[in-house]
């Protein structure tokens, strides 16, 4: 198989890129760069993509955009829990691991120009055997097969080449198989990165046109997307790929940055000094006033809160604290910050307010969550799932919407 009209990423062009594929009716290309748009204050930007969005997908950015440029604060409810879709999570699929002695789980390495002796293949294309390899492009961290010396996956209508990648490396029955699919997705699935949408991205094989192929499967979804001929395919696959090691824990991911300019913008603590500075980063809002992004000094470590009344309130100990000297958060959401939407993984470039000393040294990141009809932003240490915020003179243990990223810099 030739390689169509697939090409290496520019980078320079993944905004275009977003509204080519956007006006080609994919919904989350459109998502994207509404809430992208909402990001950086371009109210009459994002309405242009809201209005390309379906009743059912533009419901939770039409709340968001009638907040940021309406002044509108919808209410917040629990969401409520929905029978599960298929494909279901399952039981672990189980290997035949006989003969096999301190098998280490499959491993993503950088691809260096040749093939490790131990890359992962998933079948064989026009004679030539293919490997499985990840990349990141536009939204998110994507699986595929090398080609060419690319890696090649299936992205917004089309075939993609990407030049900088990983493959994925392990041992034949003893580190991974290729479980037949059945429908569902077992619980020892590799996971190879996450969306922008929170949408796990696991690694599949398939067949078309007589050859094999491998892509991706999105939780939730029962069918696969393949890079095949220029163009991307999205059929059923025939087989996901599991891991053998009980111990198998996914590697962290990292967010893949929007392409824009932002020559000139930094990202700093700046100390307070009585008032917040327009580059101050707003971290949460209630009864309609905008909260900012702060860090302080206390007990144990640096922790990160929220500016009110001139003060860091941060939850600690059982309480809300108020802390008199501290840090403020300056740089720019949309350019070198972006909050992502939680995932239950901590991306590689989530932005670090400092670190705390609890049975060791532990990174300490910034998050936001939702309580009531307001938004308020704390923290998340390493290695937890749930982040800690100030509320009320009480210290809140909540899962989070959105952990805050730095992109370049």
């Amino acid at each position: 198989m030739v390689l169509g009209r697939g090409t290496n990423i520019n980078i320079s062009k993944g905004l275009k890129t977003l509204e080519e594929v956007c006006n080609n009716k994919y919904e989350d290309a459109c998502a994207y760069l509404v809430s992208y748009y909402l990001e950086k204050s371009d109210c009459k930007q994002a309405e242009s993509y809201l209005k390309k969005l379906s009743p059912t997908s533009n419901k939770s950015l039409q709340s968001k955009y009638n907040e940021k440029c309406k002044g509108e604060i919808s209410p917040w409810k629990p969401k409520k829990i929905s029978p599960r879709i298929n494909p279901q999570i399952q039981e672990a699929t189980a290997c035949n691991t006989t003969g096999c002695n301190n098998a280490q789980a499959p491993k993503w390495v950088t691809f260096n120009g040749s093939i490790p002796a131990d890359a992962i293949s998933g079948g064989v294309d026009a004679g030539q055997t293919i490997y499985v390899c990840r990349c990141n492009y536009i939204d998110g961290k994507h699986s595929g097969k090398v080609v060419g010396g690319k890696c090649l996956i299936g992205w917004g209508g089309k075939e993609i080449a990407v030049g900088s990648f990983e493959i994925l490396t392990g041992a034949k029955g003893c580190s991974y198989v290729w479980a037949p699919w059945n429908g569902s997705i077992p619980s020892n699935a590799l996971i190879a990165g996450y969306t922008n949408y929170a949408k796990t991205v696991y690694v599949v094989k398939g067949r078309y046109n007589n050859a094999d192929v491998i892509g991706k499967l999105l939780k939730g979804q029962t069918t696969a997307f393949f890079g095949y001929g220029g163009v991307e395919q999205v059929i059923a696959p025939t087989h996901i790929l599991v891991s053998c090691v009980s111990s198998y824990k996914p590697q962290l991911y990292s967010y893949d940055c929007p392409r824009v300019d932002c020559a000139g913008t930094i990202v700093k603590w700046e100390t307070f000094k009585g008032s917040v500075s327009t580059k101050s980063v707003i971290g949460g809002v209630e009864n309609n006033k905008k909260m900012e992004i702060c860090r302080c000094d206390y007990q144990n470590g640096k922790h990160a809160g929220k500016v009110v009344a001139g003060k860091c309130n941060i939850g600690y100990g059982g309480t809300e604290v108020a802390v008199s000297t501290f840090e403020v958060l300056e740089g720019t959401l949309g350019c070198n910050l972006h909050w992502v939407r939680w995932t239950g993984k901590i991306p590689d470039n989530a932005l670090v307010a400092g670190t705390v000393e609890e049975n060791g040294k532990h990174n300490m990141y910034v998050i936001k969550t939702k309580i009531g009809n307001s938004e308020h932003c704390g923290k998340l240490r390493e290695g937890w799932d749930k982040g800690i915020v100030g509320y009320g003179g009480k210290e809140e243990l909540l899962t989070p919407t959105h952990i805050l990223v730095q992109c370049g810099q």
